[in-house]
């Protein structure tokens, strides 16, 4: 647990400050000063049907012509909890294609640090 109380220490995802990184206002394109997170892993279902680490210079062989199958885990950093599903201030992970594709990320678990317990995605 922290030791040191900020604006954002006791919110959630729905109330916490809007200030970005640098004390300067949120606006959609920098970094929430209170919501903190880290990526765990990212992983890509090859071709071979074996989920594989998605790290730094990685090639990972998929199947042509088919959708790519992927699952991310990120953990929250404690400042605020986050609230899951898909309403206002609902932490949720994002994932654009680089070229358009037929693609598709299903939501795993949201890890609070806070409380060290997962809760599913609604």
């Amino acid at each position: 647990m922290l030791g040191v109380r900020t604006a954002g220490t006791g919110t959630d995802s729905a109330g916490v400050p809007l200030v970005a990184v640098g004390n300067v206002p949120c606006d959609g394109t920098n970094p929430p000063k209170y919501l903190d997170a880290e990526f765990n892993f990212l992983q890509v279902l090859d071709a071979d049907g074996v989920w594989r680490e998605a790290e730094d210079g990685a090639e990972i062989a998929v199947t042509a012509g088919r959708s790519v199958r992927a699952r991310a885990s990120a953990g929250n950093m404690q400042e605020a909890a986050w609230l899951p599903g898909g309403g206002t201030g609902s932490v949720v992970l994002v994932v654009r294609a680089v070229r358009p594709c037929p693609c598709a990320l299903h939501a795993g678990q949201i890890l609070n640090a806070q409380s060290g317990q997962e809760r599913p995605p609604h």
